[in-house]
């Protein structure tokens, strides 16, 4: 089904007065003559024929505050605060006429601030966040507590910070670091890893959720808390991440009939180990090891494998030699194994890997990367890799990519794995081993990460960024909002190889414009009505208003195929001295709404479907996502699973109503297919694109 194109939401007809407010003609105060003029830019006016109502008292002070009367613009205020008294976004004046945004208490106290009135501007600043939050406030307020703490003395006291994340027992490649950074005064900056965390205002205490990677082992996270005063602290979050399968070594079995005898080992504690449908178990005094015994019938056949679990859920499979059995390092593959349960479509490594205690040449010591082939690709984002290090005497080290690996004391044979994140590219892994005897050897292998076809530029969200739909009387303006624009098109958080988007020129954006005879606001308001199509599936409108020293940009996006709203507010504010970084930020933020969740298909019914992405994971209606069946791909000679490729026919749909924990949408009409040929089932991977 193809989402109608005519139909004009209310979004669009408030963006429509937006466009005919800010671009109609201007009224200043009164008389022939401009009676406010700074550098020759006239201020003091109003959209249209000012009529003395609440919007034109709003609009003529906001002018006023932009060119320096600060108190002919507290005045206006005041007075458009009589008759309408709270911040809001997109308040209708007349009509189908609306305002983009109305902050009367936040434009009164910036004037105040400016006049050196700072409690005034204190109280009209924190009433006007709590009814609506905006950048411009929170720069503001801030202005006005750091003047405050001087005044009184100065703050010296560092904050502090403590960690609201349980950090036992962890086992994954990404974390979610909880904290709370506090300070007698104001937190209002904090960085994890130096990746800033989002504080939208400056306060006593500070709660905050961080995503962080963490590698296998030890991790030491930096957490760097700043305040208002300049004041600086850091905190190192030790970590220790259990991502390694239990270590596992078996006596050679010589004979059959015969017994097998063997040790496993897990410093997270063993869960079990199962041999032939037996599980062997922990001794109740110590859970870090177990014991195999096992009677083998004359009548068994290869293979014997085994899998080891320890207490988080790690696993290490293999298999046992056998007499007469091949020698090979490695035989057919066996059943894929999991570090813990997941969809089927995430990455694994299959394989069934012999492991003997007796190592191929005497006296040598042999170390290998079973699951590993040279120059492989692998199509995931992590793979596991499994270790084989065998010898004549007691193995005393073992290293993986330069870091330790737990050996079992006594011990000529260990086996285990590792789970890892995969770099695009290029990947070397190493294993090196010690015995007891200086023996000593090493395997390196190099793979490759391919990115999926969903993963590559050509098929992100592609998106286009209209520029500064405001219009404003100070010329220099629109230079500053080009450079925004500029700059936020090609941020590498945006734009590129590692971009979250793919950006359309603007020149096609102006091209296309150009044949259908519109301009950006009209695009905004008519694009669907003329049935245009456009190279973007989300376009952004900005608004940059500049005053003496400060400079604000706000953003706004709506979806091309559905028209609706397809992003929040998203908006920095600070001095004009720090564009760069305002655009940096503003970048990030934007990227931190289009996160790149991936789920699954609960149910559909013809083209509709249900996903089980929801609103927990960031999805928001309108957000368009790529639906595939997951093709496993195969080495032809070691039967290896390398991974999950999409197929071809990748379908595209959009979000039409996100719940919490789920969300509907329909699927974008394929030209020629009629709803029975899509092809969709319960657990293909739904993609955020």
């Amino acid at each position: 089904m193809k989402i109608p194109g005519g139909q004009l939401t209310l979004c669009f007809l408030m963006l429509g007065g937006l466009c005919a407010t800010l671009l109609g003609g201007c009224a200043h105060l009164g008389g022939e003559t401009p009676q406010f003029v700074r550098n020759g830019v006239e201020y003091g006016t109003t959209p249209g024929t000012f009529r003395g109502r609440w919007w034109n008292y709003y609009t003529r002070g906001a002018s006023l505050l932009d060119g320096g009367f600060y108190a002919e613009a507290e005045r206006d205020f005041r007075t458009a605060l009589i008759t309408r008294k709270k911040d809001q976004l997109w308040p209708r004046t007349y009509g189908l006429h609306f305002l983009p945004d109305y902050f009367p208490h936040r434009e009164l106290g910036i004037a105040a601030y400016y006049q050196g009135n700072l409690d005034t501007a204190d109280t009209e600043l924190q009433l006007s966040l709590g009814q609506q939050h905006s950048a411009r406030a929170a720069y503001f307020l801030d202005q006005i507590r750091r003047q405050k703490i001087a005044a009184a003395g100065g703050d010296h006291t560092p904050p502090a910070f403590e960690v609201l994340s349980g950090l036992e027992g962890i086992a994954a490649l990404e974390f979610d670091l909880a904290g709370r950074a506090s300070d007698d005064h104001y937190v209002s900056q904090v960085f994890v890893n130096d990746a800033p965390v989002d504080v939208r205002v400056s306060a006593p205490t500070i709660e905050f959720h961080h995503p962080v990677r963490l590698r296998p082992g030890e991790n030491a996270l930096s957490v760097r808390v700043i305040d208002l005063a300049g004041n600086e602290m850091e905190s190192r979050v030790a970590l220790s991440n259990d991502v390694d399968g239990p270590a596992v070594s078996f006596d050679a079995v010589t004979a059959l009939p015969g017994q097998l005898a063997g040790v496993v080992y897990d410093p997270s504690g063993i869960e079990y180990i199962e041999v032939l449908d037996e599980k062997f178990h922990a001794a109740p005094a110590d859970n870090t090891a177990a014991t195999v015994s096992l009677s083998l019938d004359a009548a068994l056949t290869p293979p014997l494998v085994y899998r080891a679990v320890d207490r988080l859920g790690n696993v290490t499979m293999g298999e046992v030699p056998l007499p007469g059995a091949p020698s090979a390092a490695r035989t057919t593959p066996g059943p894929a194994f999991f570090f813990a349960p997941r969809p089927y479509w995430l990455p694994s490594v299959a394989g069934a890997f012999l492991l003997a205690a007796t190592p191929t040449a005497e006296g040598a010591l042999r170390a290998e990367l079973p699951s590993l082939l040279e120059g492989q690709q692998f199509f995931s984002e992590e793979i596991v890799v499994s270790v084989l290090v065998s010898s004549s005497a007691p193995l005393t080290a073992v290293t993986l990519n330069g870091e330790t690996l737990p050996v079992i004391p006594a011990r000529n044979v260990l086996n285990l794995s590792r789970r890892f994140a995969l770099e695009s590219g290029e990947n070397t892994f190493n294993v090196s081993g010690v015995d007891a005897n200086g023996n000593q050897g090493s395997d390196e292998k190099h793979v490759s990460r391919v990115e999926l076809k969903v993963e590559n530029v050509a098929d992100r969200l592609s998106v286009a960024f209209l520029g500064n739909i405001a219009a404003t009387p100070n010329p220099e303006t629109a230079d500053l909002a080009q450079q925004v624009f500029d700059g936020l098109a090609n941020h590498p958080l945006i734009a590129g190889a590692k971009g979250r988007f793919r950006v359309v020129d603007r020149s096609q954006m102006e091209a296309v414009l150009a044949e259908q005879e519109l301009s950006a606001s009209d695009l905004v308001t008519r694009k669907l009505a003329t049935g245009l199509v456009l190279p973007a599936e989300a376009v952004f409108a900005g608004r940059v208003r500049q005053d003496a020293e400060t400079v604000e940009v706000v953003l706004e996006g709506v979806s091309t195929e559905t028209t609706e709203p397809i992003t929040s507010r998203v908006e920095v504010a600070g001095p004009i001295t720090e564009i760069e970084r305002l655009t940096g930020d503003l970048a990030l933020r934007l990227v931190q709404e289009f996160p790149r969740a991936k789920g699954i298909i609960i149910d559909h019914t013809g083209e509709n479907f249900t996903t089980d992405l929801g609103r927990i994971q960031g999805m928001k209606t309108s957000y368009k996502c790529l639906i595939y069946r997951p093709v496993p791909v195969v080495h032809p000679t070691t039967k290896q699973v390398l991974g999950y490729k999409p197929p071809s026919n990748a379908y595209q749909g959009v979000l039409l109503g996100v719940d919490d924990t789920f969300s509907t949408g329909t699927l974008l009409a394929l030209e020629g297919a009629a709803p029975a040929d899509y092809d969709i089932q319960p657990e293909d991977v739904v993609l955020a694109k």
